[in-house]
């Protein structure tokens, strides 16, 4: 049975399609869910003037502050479900990967990874209308950035 439900926002509509299914999923399996949004820094940095670079740390918190206020308002349409908001920051695919691994725990005695919990990931791609469901271990996941 799932345990919770990651789910990575960007703030785009496309991301924001997998929320409905979210919502029924979660109160439907009274399972928690946790909504994740990353500031990519890099990206950021890219997309600034030389001149304008001391704004940067300005601009990271900027990005905070308005994640912290996006993920309250899309927490506050999941009513009866525990929400937690969740805001990092890398690279978005690096972050949501490393959460995923992150879950997994220490190797088996073998040194096998030991796999996921039964943890669901859900993530709305820019790449192809509406969203996808990825249930299988984000290590696997790595070839499909």
């Amino acid at each position: 049975m799932y345990t919770g439900m990651l789910i990575p926002l960007d703030g785009s509509k496309t991301a924001e399609k997998v929320l409905p299914y979210t919502r029924y999923l979660a109160g439907r399996l009274k399972i928690p869910v946790e909504l994740l949004a990353v500031i990519d820094i890099a990206e950021l940095a890219a997309q600034v003037s030389a001149e304008k670079a001391r704004f940067i740390d300005t601009m990271i918190e900027d990005g905070v502050r308005q994640s912290k206020e996006y993920l309250a308002r899309i927490a506050e349409t999941f009513p009866g479900s525990r929400v937690k908001c969740t805001i990092d920051k890398g690279r978005a695919e690096d972050v949501i990967i490393g959460r995923g691994e992150a879950d997994r725990g220490n190797a088996d005695r073998d040194g096998h990874p030991r796999p996921l919990g039964n943890e669901p990931l859900v993530i709305g791609k820019h790449r192809r209308k509406g969203f996808a469901w990825h249930s299988q271990p984000a290590s696997s996941r790595k070839s499909d950035r």
